[in-house]
């Protein structure tokens, strides 16, 4: 093989490595480094996540929050079992209450909480990152590992900004706690310039000595994307259901829309595309519209369930949506309802194309002045007769740039289930540039009545195009434009007429 193709092989095959969704791509810091993986060494601490109501203090020096850069936000914390741990018990507090801020020039430069007072370690005024109950499950904290894996996550609902090069301190003011104990892996507390811990009191003036913590727990601090999804502006947890309530009809097919948003700090990926629904219960789903695959922080996407009740009574899919937010990979959900008897169901076709309600049916460039035809095909696709119910049966607004335009053949005003009717406009744009007109059905469909669309396009100079509408004539021709193909053909018989004369006058 030659060096030139081998190159040309390895070129296409990084490209295509790197073309790959990544989703693990975070800028989370485990305090102590040196701890990432490897299990600590300190004793049991009874300070977090079990003991009295109490305020503790954490010192983090800079040297263990390299992977932040100035600028990056930090949302979320994290702990992890000690390794001797089966599991975790419930627990829960009536307040869990975070503070973040820069650590006192003291502090800063002993390289530990220099102070046993808990707002004279805060160098800066503290950002209130969370605040409110906290409640983690049984079982919710990774366990068999040693070391266990950082598995839950404390979220923030305001990030902390950091400052390259800053120590911090972190300080949690924790009531009402409720539960089963629960023991950390920790390491001590006497390594300096890493990690430093104080506490054990509810006065956040109080003076605490240091020796009195031994240990201090491993944590990981966060900068991660937070995906969360809801429904008609609701939210919706993963592992949680959709409840429509009596939703819908048997045979007939309903599109939900979800919406989907990043409210982390860093790039949330999605694999797309996602699933097709799973454990359908008297029912067909379908995604018939994938949400975006990368959604910036502040971003949002949409993703469309389109679901047909098989029969009457309960129904329900499971939507799963693979993701990169550690805590919720994937976002399962349910949406289930109850339908009702069987009933019409009002679709629209030109050819084979789909046209929903409230779309736009965009036909092109087409010639203005000119007589153009389309035809539409109206599809009852329920399990009862579809009815259009208004009078005239089909009704036309007209846009902009509309010269005439009628309806040369109506359509059926009964469709019984699985058939079809057709009608045709004929229409006139009046002079070049963009034109649109809109139509409306009436029936007895019911989520989708009136059934409204919108036709538009371009109109050009008559002739140019060949017009963009399959139905139409694009050869026709009528007043003011241009020469007609009669007047051609004479002028070319003329010329030949004259050439030929020419010849036999030199002869």
């Amino acid at each position: 093989m030659s060096l030139v193709r081998l190159a040309a092989i390895l070129a296409i095959g990084a490209s295509a490595i790197l073309s790959l969704p990544v989703l693990g791509a975070q800028n989370n810091a485990v305090v102590p480094n040196a701890n990432a993986s490897t299990e600590g060494t300190g004793t049991q601490s009874a300070i977090f996540l079990q003991g009295t109501d109490s305020v503790v203090q954490l010192f983090v020096d800079s040297t263990q929050l390299t992977n932040f850069a100035s600028g990056d936000q930090i949302n979320g914390m994290s702990v992890r079992l000690d390794d001797a741990e089966t599991t975790n018990g419930a627990i829960s507090y009536t307040q869990f209450d975070i503070e973040f801020s820069d650590a006192d020039t003291n502090s800063n430069n002993q390289g530990l909480l220099a102070s046993t007072t808990f707002a004279t370690n805060q160098g800066s005024t503290p950002v209130m990152v969370r605040s409110g109950s906290l409640s983690i499950g049984a079982g919710a904290i990774t366990d068999g590992a040693s070391p266990n894996a950082f598995s839950f996550v404390i979220p923030f609902t305001t990030p902390y900004t950091y400052s390259a090069g800053s120590d911090i301190v972190i300080t949690i003011h924790m009531s009402g706690l409720s539960g089963s104990a629960t023991i950390l892996d920790t390491v001590p507390t006497n390594q300096a310039h890493l990690i430093d811990w104080q506490g054990n009191d509810t006065s956040a003036s109080a003076t605490v000595s240091n020796s009195t913590i031994i240990a201090a727990p491993v944590i990981e601090l966060i900068s991660e994307p937070e995906m969360d999804v809801s429904f008609a502006t609701n939210p919706v947890a993963s592992g949680s259901t959709i409840a429509l309530g009596s939703f819908g009809n048997e045979g007939s097919a309903y599109t939900h829309t979800i919406d989907i948003e990043n409210n982390g700090v860093e790039t949330l990926t999605i694999s797309t595309p996602v699933a097709a629904p799973g454990s359908l219960t008297n029912c067909t789903a379908m995604i018939t519209s994938q949400p975006s695959a990368s959604l910036a922080p502040g971003g949002a996407t949409t993703l469309d369930v389109w679901i047909k009740p098989s029969g009457t009574g309960l129904y329900s899919c499971t939507i799963s949506i693979t993701n990169n937010d550690r805590d919720e990979n994937p976002y399962v959900f349910t949406i289930e309802g109850t339908a009702g008897g069987p009933a019409p169901e009002f679709d629209l076709y030109r050819f084979t194309a789909g046209i929903a309600n409230g779309a736009t049916d965009s036909i092109g460039d087409v010639d203005y002045g000119v007589s153009h035809t389309l035809i539409y095909r109206i599809e009852n696709n329920g399990l009862a007769t579809l009815n259009l119910t208004t009078t005239p049966l089909i009704t036309i607004t007209t846009g902009i740039n509309i010269k005439s335009v009628t309806i040369t053949t109506l359509p059926d005003s009964t469709i019984t289930a699985g058939a079809f009717t057709t009608f045709e406009i004929t229409y006139v744009t009046l002079d070049a540039g963009a034109w649109a007109l809109t139509v409306s059905v009436g029936s007895d469909d019911a989520d989708e009545n009136p059934y409204t669309w919108t036709i538009s396009g371009t109109s050009t100079f008559q002739g140019s195009s060949g017009g963009g509408d399959d139905e139409e004539d694009s050869c026709s021709t009528t007043e003011g434009g241009g020469i007609s193909w009669m007047l051609l053909l004479g002028m070319l018989a003329l010329a030949t007429v004259t050439i030929r004369v020419a010849r036999r006058e030199r002869a």
